[in-house]
């Protein structure tokens, strides 16, 4: 049986790369735009300010092509919500008290009953909706970002 928790940490691992990376990139060039002390300092070495941005760029256009890969020998946010769908019971209260048991240790639990109670026990619909969402990204994500992706960052283009 699959581990969604597992998957999860997975994806989550995946989605925080491309933040990260994303995030960082435009952080150093905002600043750099911004702050002219900033600019003179990066421009004392650019080189290396140039391959430090360039591999936050690729590392970004790397991992959102692997989040949105449609091979299904791939891990992708389409093999995580197929998982999801395949072992929605994963998501039940029954096994989110079995989860929330196990990682206390042995602390008391005096709140899980509340809480179990108030949780939303999500089911295969709430999936299927999701993979609608995530059908619209593709769409984008195919338009705009995978052919920078392809001809600049994975593939070098032959002119």
């Amino acid at each position: 049986m699959v581990e969604i928790e597992e998957l999860y940490k997975e994806f989550e691992s995946e989605v925080n790369v491309a933040c990260w990376s994303f995030y960082t990139w435009k952080n150093i060039r905002d600043m750099a735009a911004g702050d002219k002390k900033v600019h003179h300092a990066l421009n004392r070495n650019p080189l290396s300010w140039t391959i430090i941005l360039y591999s936050l760029q690729s590392t970004f256009f790397i991992t959102i092509g692997r989040l949105f890969d449609t091979d299904g020998r791939s891990f992708s946010v389409h093999t995580f919500l197929r998982q999801c769908i395949e072992n929605v019971d994963q998501f039940s209260k029954y096994a989110l008290r079995e989860r929330k048991i196990k990682g206390s240790g042995t602390n008391k639990l005096s709140w899980l009953d509340e809480y179990i109670e108030k949780s939303y026990q999500p089911n295969k619909e709430d999936f299927l909706k999701l993979k609608g969402e995530v059908s619209k990204k593709q769409k984008r994500y195919e338009l705009i970002y995978r052919p920078i992706r392809h001809k600049v960052f994975a593939h070098k283009e032959f002119k």
